[in-house]
């Protein structure tokens, strides 16, 4: 049985809740990919939060519960002797522009390493990763 990222248990735990965003309307979607995993890294989970699609639309509530959960995946991040490498290892933008595909391999401290898969969704505001049910 494959053992689940961080980014990717991040992504799976959130189904169906909201998407993530990268703000500013020039983003690429591996930018997007990379600044989420930067900003739950560095503990930075305002910043997380804001960059998911339709986090404008969750209550305070719903804000908190995520904040809780990303604080989790920065709290693995660290287990593992904080993140030494990120790497893209795909990116494939549909031919549309509207959605794409990231394949991320994160490498932590302590050697291991970690692959995840992300939607994403081209928004007014950039790229947003999207949850995928």
């Amino acid at each position: 049985m494959r053992k689940l990222s961080v980014v990717g248990l991040l992504t799976m735990m959130m189904v169906g809740t909201l998407l993530i965003s990268c703000g500013g309307g020039k983003s690429s979607p591996s930018k997007a990919a990379m600044a989420f995993t930067e900003n739950v890294e560095k503990g930075n989970y305002d910043a997380a939060i804001s960059m998911l699609e339709g986090a404008e639309n969750a209550t305070a509530e719903e804000k908190e519960k995520m904040k809780a959960f990303l604080k989790e995946g920065a709290k693995e991040i660290e287990e593992k002797g904080g993140i030494s490498n990120k790497e893209i290892l795909s990116e494939e933008v549909s031919e549309d522009g509207k959605t794409a595909k990231v394949k991320m391999k994160i490498t932590y401290g302590d050697g291991s390493t970690d692959e995840s898969d992300t939607s994403l969704v081209n928004t007014d505001n950039g790229w947003k990763l999207k949850m995928s049910k």
